[in-house]
């Protein structure tokens, strides 16, 4: 039998003496936090307040109320897997808040409001007093971070946890502009913050330097460049939301009422159509007007596609002789529009046809003579100009043709008739 060989101790402890190696690297790297956790941050929504958009803050804000359960939260700026994180060495929104409002020559006013999954109301009327005496208020709610995310913490509901909405619905009840700021793990569906608040971000869980960071973010010392690889839902039961997830549920729906289509094709943040139309006195259209804006996500994939079809059906199938369409596909932090989204044409067939609901109200006219007008016109105009032969469609690099003359054959087209049309498309990288 061959001798038993005693290894030396340095041989079976690899890892011997990398707890002090560690606390080295933690030392090194929590002096600068700013360049990596500021542009985590993603602007879901900013919208304007009396005129002017509330983010970034401005100085003329001097007076601002800080309320809600995350605000001095130090553990659930960590998240649900903090490892060697420690809640101590955590920089919280208060905190940082307090020392940017005492340089600045400001007030904060501070007030918890509720528990992340509280009952009681007793908080609320010390929330509702600081956010009536401040400029702006900033509304720090959102999930705990040890009970309702990470591993085997699903939840049945989607919304603020706790009493939390009541807490929102309160302050903002006030009058007061506010500024919703999500500590989370998953998407949230909001729909009633959505509808009453004009800005809105997702902050997630920060980590350490969550308060100086956020602050940064929200003065606009660094920009919002945060990217959703998620999709926020409008309700709990449209998940799961990935832009390639099909829907398989029985029985097959293949055709849509015009309320189904639309809530079935376009997600919590949709479309932007600015569309105007003249029309004579006797409802006959005589020019339209559109600025198409489309979600094309983080890469360009279906938005060509989307916002061409989009653009095309501007006057759905009515005749207008004087169109001008412009489209834009945007790059933007979520996912393509080509998925769980209209292909374009809803979203426009829905402003096109609610402008001639109130063109018909205008002029003294039911809904459906304003139509049946305008569909006789575009008879008459199809059996005396003939007919579209040929439209020449956007190239592979996404600008239309311009350099191949159409084919139309019109006949004799009478000089009173006025025929123009422009459609322009154009990808805009929005950073």
């Amino acid at each position: 039998m061959e001798p038993l060989t005693v290894l030396p101790r340095h041989a079976i402890e690899p890892y011997r003496g990398s707890q002090e190696k560690l606390r080295q690297i933690a030392v090194r790297f929590t002096g600068s936090p700013h360049s990596s956790q500021s542009p985590g941050k993603v602007l879901l929504r900013n919208d304007p307040f009396h005129g002017e958009p509330l983010l970034p803050i401005t100085p003329d804000r001097r007076t601002i109320a800080l309320v809600g359960p995350f605000a001095d939260s130090a553990a659930d700026m960590l998240g649900s897997w903090p490892g060697r994180g420690d809640p101590a060495s955590v920089v919280t929104l208060t905190s940082a808040l307090q020392q940017h409002m005492r340089q600045s020559g400001g007030t904060l006013l501070y007030a918890k409001g509720t528990d992340a999954d509280g009952t009681s109301d007793a908080g609320f009327e010390p929330a509702v007093r600081a956010a009536q005496q401040s400029d702006l208020v900033i509304l720090a709610l959102g999930e705990s971070a040890a009970s309702m995310t990470g591993e085997a913490a699903s939840r049945a509901h989607l919304g603020l946890p706790g009493n939390q909405q009541q807490l929102l619905q309160a302050v903002v009840a006030t009058g007061k502009p506010a500024v919703l700021v999500l500590f989370n793990g998953r998407p949230l569906a909001l729909p009633w913050a959505v509808a009453h608040l004009a800005a809105i971000v997702e902050a997630w869980y920060p980590g350490v330097h969550a308060g100086p960071a956020l602050v940064r973010t929200l003065y606009g010392d660094v920009n919002f460049s945060g990217k959703l690889p998620v999709t926020v839902p409008r309700a709990v039961g449209q998940g799961a939301l990935y832009y390639n997830e099909g829907k398989t549920g029985r029985p097959a729906r293949v055709h849509y009422h015009h309320d189904e289509s639309l809530i079935a094709s376009h997600k919590a943040h949709p479309f932007i159509i600015d569309m105007k139309l003249g029309a004579d006195k006797i409802g006959k259209l005589l020019a339209i007007d559109a600025r198409l804006v489309g979600n094309t996500g983080a890469y360009l994939c279906q938005g060509r596609a989307v916002i061409t079809k989009a653009g095309t059906h501007v006057s759905g199938i009515y005749y207008c002789p004087n169109i001008k369409a412009d489209a834009f596909a945007v790059y933007t932090n979520t996912v393509p529009c080509g998925a769980l989204r209209g292909y374009g044409v809803p979203q426009v067939t829905f402003a096109l046809e609610s402008l001639m609901d109130e063109l018909a109200d205008r002029l003294g006219l039911g809904p459906g003579e304003v139509r049946e007008r305008l569909a006789a016109a575009r008879l008459q105009l199809l059996a005396a100009r003939g007919r579209l032969e040929h439209v020449e469609d956007a190239d592979p690099d996404g600008r239309l043709n311009l350099d191949t003359p159409v084919d139309l054959d019109v006949g004799t087209v009478p000089e009173t008739v006025k025929v123009g049309a422009l459609l322009s498309e154009q990808v805009v990288p929005a950073g």
